[in-house]
């Protein structure tokens, strides 16, 4: 009995606080689970840039993990997509991360909703709806303005949200359509702090570059329409460091920097970015007291700080490559695995992995500068290697050490004319109605080029075969009398071999191909050639027919015109194949250049006030785009025109594109709509200088057609409208 009372004593109060504590200790976990989940939580969420079909959407988010983003039709029973085309920045206003998503292939006028999660929550709820299929078109009211460089704009307009970014420029330019708005910052992800940050964590001691960047100059190269030009690479690489724009090397070591990378086989507009971000261009200036790794190449005896020619020679050969990664442990994206030991040296856990997908976010964001966006950075990073682009036989190593304050030629082209006088086959198309007007002389060198000469580099026959060892990369049998293919010594083939004729190859599948001619492009010169006769660039977006080179003539009257791009195949002489080249070289008689996508101007740039504002972008062969002059002007470069092949069945909402894609003569706007098999297509809109406003032709669902009637000629701009 005793015992029991003693048991009940000592029990009751631990009982007691069992009660007691046991909730307190829920609450105080509940309290806690709470605030995490706070912290984690999504901020400053953004939709913006919404058209019919595509839409971005941002927002910010604690920096200690990843979110993703899924959506679907608010009315759907089908489960919910998760996106996969993120882009995670660093905030340096408010020391969070920013993500970025882009949903593509949208319905018009169709709201949808969608929710963010990390892997230990979900945040829903969210909605927006795409934009409804306007009835008519506009040209664009321009709107410009200047910012801080890297950083992104909120546009609030009446019936419109845009986010801009002023990437390394500082500016801004959007449509908007004639209706109030407000602009506030929303992100700033200045490169340059975080660089700074990263050296000071590398800093041995106090370095200073007794020279300059030791790469070589005097390099003749021959043309390529790998991006980017040289105009493009200085002007980014002055501003990449603001307070020392005078510092970058690139006006010294661009070619070197393109040579070795194409030679290599390696993106150069990749290396240019890694080149960029890692070191501003060798800024050895910009960053006095602290060691400037110029490719980023860390702790190695054969490639030390502040060795131009080291570092991208160790770069190319070792960090660029597929087989860099191998040693990847951690299964995951190619890019983040990349990011992650280029990064941190280690690519073994999911943290790593997240920490070199930021890193590579970064970069593709740079490499758009590079490339105006008008291609993504994928893996591998390699492309055609072209092993006699560039003569380095009177190169010497560059001696001059750049300060902040050296001068910095921002457009080193001026404005002139490329002439060929050896032209025939010329052919002029002039519409003055629309203010299109293109001269395309061509100049035909493909003499004899569908069957392969029976002499090669190799001689005349001589009754031998050569033999050919049977591999993935592409070979070509050269040898006049033949080749032998000699398949591995190993394995289900070992000893196998097969003749094939001069002109053909084999596959590893033991078949005979017989090549056929390609366009190649050398010394800014097309011409037919089989695959093994090409020194130059293989171009495979050009079809036989347009495998000439001639002079391109743009011509401009003042106001508004509509141009045709062609493939400029001297861009670093005559940089117009970008909107701001094409601005900066007409010395700023071209004033404006927009690009129409997606039922709006999605693109625009504008010389205004002394500056050229907005996000430039690359003038597409065969796309069309406005451009308004402030006073007649006309460019002559080398090059070809390249033929449209869009269709209409991949088309959706106001497209503008040229005439021919409809018609091959002359006819109206009204023929086309009846004769056209496609019944999506119901508008034809035409801008007509003479009256300053746009022409309509409308079909309805019964095939009955109402408004003007439009005459139109193959070469014609139009904005066609597709609903579907």
């Amino acid at each position: 009995m005793k015992y029991a009372d003693k048991f009940k004593k000592a029990i009751l109060p631990f009982l007691f606080t069992l009660v007691i504590i046991t909730p307190m200790f829920l609450l105080i976990k509940n309290v806690v689970q709470q605030r995490n989940i706070q912290k984690q939580q999504p901020i400053q969420i953004v939709v913006a840039n919404t058209t019919p079909t595509t839409t971005q959407i941002y927002w910010k988010a604690n920096k200690d993990h990843i979110y993703t983003l899924s959506y679907k039709q608010e009315t759907s029973t089908l489960p919910f997509k998760e996106s996969s085309d993120s882009n995670i920045y660093q905030d340096n206003l408010s020391s969070r991360n920013v993500y970025k998503v882009e949903l593509k292939n949208l319905s018009p006028n169709t709201k949808y909703t969608f929710r963010i999660k990390t892997k230990d929550n979900t945040w829903a709820g969210y909605t927006f709806t795409t934009k409804q299929i306007s009835d008519e078109i506009h040209i664009p009211d321009i709107v410009t303005g200047k910012s801080s460089p890297q950083r992104l704009i909120l546009v609030n307009i009446e019936n419109a949200t845009l986010m801009l970014d002023t990437q390394y420029h500082g500016t801004f330019a959007f449509d908007s359509n004639g209706q109030q708005y407000n602009i506030q910052d929303y992100a700033d992800y200045t490169f340059q702090e975080q660089l700074t940050a990263r050296l000071k964590t590398l800093l041995k001691g106090p370095v200073y570059a007794e020279s300059g960047a030791n790469c070589k100059t005097g390099i003749i190269m021959d043309a390529s329409n790998y991006p980017p030009n040289k105009l493009q690479t200085v002007d980014i690489l002055s501003r990449f460091k603001q307070s020392c724009p005078g510092g970058s090397y690139a006006s010294q070591c661009y070619e070197d920097v393109y040579c070795k990378s194409v030679e290599a086989g390696i993106d150069p507009a990749f290396t240019m970015a890694i080149w960029a971000h890692e070191s501003g261009g060798s800024n050895y200036a910009g960053f006095p007291d602290q060691q400037i790794e110029d490719f980023g190449i860390h702790g190695s005896s054969t490639a030390p700080p502040e060795d131009f020619t080291a570092q991208i020679e160790h770069f190319l050969k070792y960090v660029a490559k597929e087989s860099y990664i191998k040693s990847c442990t951690y299964e995951g994206d190619p890019l983040s695995q990349w990011g992650a030991k280029y990064k941190l040296g280690k690519c073994s856990t999911e943290e790593s992995l997240v920490e070199g997908k930021k890193y590579v976010d970064a970069i593709k964001t740079v490499y758009a500068w590079f490339t105006n966006g008008s291609k993504q950075l994928t893996w591998p990073f390699k492309i055609a290697s072209i092993t006699n682009l560039c003569d380095y036989s009177s190169a010497v190593t560059n001696s001059q050490y750049n300060n902040c304050d050296s001068s910095v030629s921002k457009n080193q082209n001026q404005p002139g004319s490329q002439s060929n006088s050896n032209g025939t086959n010329t052919s002029t198309n002039t519409n003055t109605n629309n203010s299109n007007t293109q001269t395309n002389t061509n100049t035909n060198t493909n003499t004899n080029t569908q069957t392969p000469t029976q002499t090669t580099q190799q001689g005349t026959k001589d009754g031998s075969r050569d033999e050919m060892i049977v591999s993935n990369k592409n070979r070509y049998c050269l040898d006049a009398d033949g080749c032998q293919c000699l398949y591995d010594m190993s394995g289900q083939n070992a000893g196998y071999r097969m003749n094939i004729d001069q002109g053909y190859t084999c596959t590893p599948d033991k078949k005979s191909i017989k090549t056929i001619p390609v366009c190649c492009q050398k010394d800014s010169t097309l011409s037919m050639k089989m695959p093994y006769e090409c020194t130059g660039q293989i171009k495979t977006d050009i079809p036989e027919s347009q495998c000439n080179t001639g002079t391109i003539t743009y011509t401009f009257e003042e106001g508004i015109n509509f141009v045709t791009a062609a493939n400029i195949q001297n861009p670093n002489e005559v940089p117009i194949n970008t909107a701001k080249g094409l601005i900066q070289y007409s010395n700023y008689q071209v004033i404006a250049v927009g690009r129409f996508a997606n039922s709006t101007w999605e693109d625009i740039v504008k010389y205004e006030n002394g500056t050229i504002n907005g996000k430039d972008f690359n003038l597409e062969p065969g796309q069309i785009y406005l451009v308004i002059a402030s006073s007649p002007y006309s460019v002559t470069a080398q090059g070809t025109n390249v033929q449209n092949t869009a269709k209409l069945s991949d088309m959706i909402g106001w497209n503008l594109i040229p005439a021919s894609i409809l018609t091959n003569s002359n006819t109206t706007s009204a023929q086309i709509l009846q004769n056209n098999a496609e019944a999506s297509l119901q508008q034809i809109a035409q801008w007509k200088k003479d009256s300053g406003k746009f022409l309509y032709t409308i079909k309805d669902s019964n095939n009955q057609i109402y408004g003007e009637e439009i005459t139109i000629s193959s070469q014609d701009p139009l904005f066609i409208r597709i609903v579907k």
